[in-house]
């Protein structure tokens, strides 16, 4: 599974994208300016977290996670390129309910920003073939 977006980010602290209305399942939040992914299985482990460094505020930022069912390894991406990586065996994923993107509901917290160019695929993708450049002609900051 990858997740992927550009994200333009205003102030921090909320969901990009969450499956799951009333519950926790694969989610990929901003906590405090960082990225943070947690992948979750449909036994309803949480696999252990990933964390980046501070995301640019108030500029695009492409990001994304990704999990590989074959290897077990996920990934947290930042511009294009991996930051953080790990092995957490194989699970299926908690993909079920709802989807949402920048809001949580029953959460106080949602995102202030942008998010545009969402893509959801269900296999891990290389993202060398994206654009790491965010499309200025389409939208102007």
């Amino acid at each position: 599974m990858t997740l992927l977006a550009w994200l333009f980010l205003e102030e921090t602290d909320g969901a990009i994208f969450h499956y799951g209305v009333d519950f926790y399942g694969v989610h990929l939040w901003v906590f405090d300016g960082y990225l943070f992914c947690e992948f979750a299985a449909r036994s309803g482990i949480y696999l252990s977290p990933l964390h980046s460094d501070k995301l640019n505020q108030g500029a695009w930022n492409f990001i994304g996670a990704s999990y590989d069912y074959h290897s077990g390894v996920e990934k947290l991406w930042i511009e294009g390129k991996v930051f953080e990586e790990q092995n957490i065996s194989t699970y299926e994923l908690n993909t079920t309910g709802a989807v949402r993107i920048g809001v949580l509901t029953g959460d106080d917290r949602f995102l202030k920003g942008r998010i545009s160019y969402v893509l959801i695929h269900y296999v891990q993708t290389n993202v060398n073939y994206l654009p790491l450049k965010y499309p200025q002609t389409m939208y102007n900051q």
